[in-house]
């Protein structure tokens, strides 16, 4: 009996002590426990469009100039399917994977830099089709003309040519990627 009685001034114990500290606890946050005010008013509307090019979604339509790290970036049109134009080139160019096609996206940049020259790969694009899978632009192209040539420009000079990518044969609404230095821009592939 003695060490129930014991037992049962070690719960009561416990018990005060932990509502101590709840109820201090409480005294340290502030407004615990008194109500909170609430704001009636209805949030305000807010666009929920991102801003031209900054989204697939919203990407800058053809022939419609960009300007981004120092440089003006406009796809100038599309040529779609393009697999004959592939074939017709060489022999070596390989077919498109089942499924896909080629396609030759014409692209104008102007180096907007007073003096330096301006510098673009063309890797630095890419093809979202409308399910959101990337498509890099093809490396292994022979006997085109006219492709977007990859090394240094002059300041104020234009520098234009096809990339050439494979996408989906049904995919009507495919977006170009641009990945520059600052942030990346999406370009429609569509009217």
């Amino acid at each position: 009996m003695y060490r129930s009685s014991e037992r049962k001034n070690e719960r009561i114990t416990v018990i005060g002590l932990l509502f101590f500290f709840a109820m201090a606890c409480n005294a340290l946050l502030p407004n615990a426990g008194s109500p909170q005010k609430t704001d009636t008013k209805e949030p305000s509307p807010t666009s929920t469009t991102a801003p031209l090019g900054y989204a697939k979604s919203n990407p800058v339509p053809l022939r419609k100039d960009f300007i981004i790290d120092e440089m003006s970036i406009s796809v100038a049109y599309v040529v779609s399917p393009a697999d004959l134009m592939m074939e017709v080139a060489s022999s070596y160019n390989p077919s498109p994977d089942p499924g896909n096609r080629y396609i030759f996206v014409n692209l104008s940049v102007v180096c907007k830099k007073a003096k330096d020259p301006c510098h673009m790969s063309g890797y630095e694009f890419g093809v979202w089709d409308s399910v959101g899978a990337p498509h890099s632009p093809e490396t292994f192209v022979i006997g085109v003309t006219g492709l977007f040539d990859p090394y240094d420009f002059r300041a104020g000079s234009t520098k234009s040519g096809f990339l050439v990518f494979q996408a989906p044969l049904d995919d009507n609404r495919l977006v170009m990627k641009y990945s520059g230095y600052s942030q990346e821009i999406f370009f429609a592939l569509y009217e």
